[in-house]
């Protein structure tokens, strides 16, 4: 008697239930991108190598699950090779969980989460990068550099929703 009674329980607690994804990143196709974002904190998207993606074609956010592009950005005269590390599920996605990684940093870990607009023009954005130097272990130092990256290695940057 007391199975019944659970299960019937359980199935009426559990049917008014729903269970949804929380997704908190708005994108802005580069081109797009004008005085009007100036002082506006993002995350940098490059643009995608793959062939299949077509650029004239408005994306879905989900097509940015298993994306792992690179772009190669020039900081203090030392170039950077960038892969973007996103964590972007079928379900859910959180701005805080995107970032750009240094896959030609031997001696740290350089990480570059937020980038604030200061400057726009057709052929490039400015921008005010948060870079935060890292050891296996823990963060050794944090700072903020300036760059210009052209429009064309861009596919959009991502803003916290």
């Amino acid at each position: 008697m007391l199975k019944p009674v659970s299960f019937i329980l359980f199935l009426f607690l559990t049917i008014f239930c729903n269970a949804q994804g929380s997704w908190n990143i708005g994108y802005i196709k580069v081109d797009s991108i004008s005085q009007k974002h100036v002082g506006q904190i993002v995350r940098v998207d490059f643009r995608s190598s793959n062939p299949s993606i077509r650029l004239e074609v408005q994306r879905g956010i989900r097509s940015y699950v298993g994306m792992k592009d690179t772009g190669i950005l020039t900081i203090d005269t030392i170039s950077y090779v960038l892969a973007e590390r996103r964590k972007i599920y079928v379900d859910h996605g959180s701005y805080d969980d995107q970032y750009l990684e240094c896959l030609n940093c031997k001696q740290q870990i350089l990480l570059i989460y937020d980038a604030k607009i200061i400057g726009v023009d057709e052929k490039s954005i400015l921008f005010l990068l948060n870079i935060e130097f890292k050891s296996k272990e823990h963060a050794i130092d944090k700072q903020n550099k300036i760059t210009r990256i052209d429009r064309g290695i861009l596919d959009c940057v991502m803003l916290r929703l």
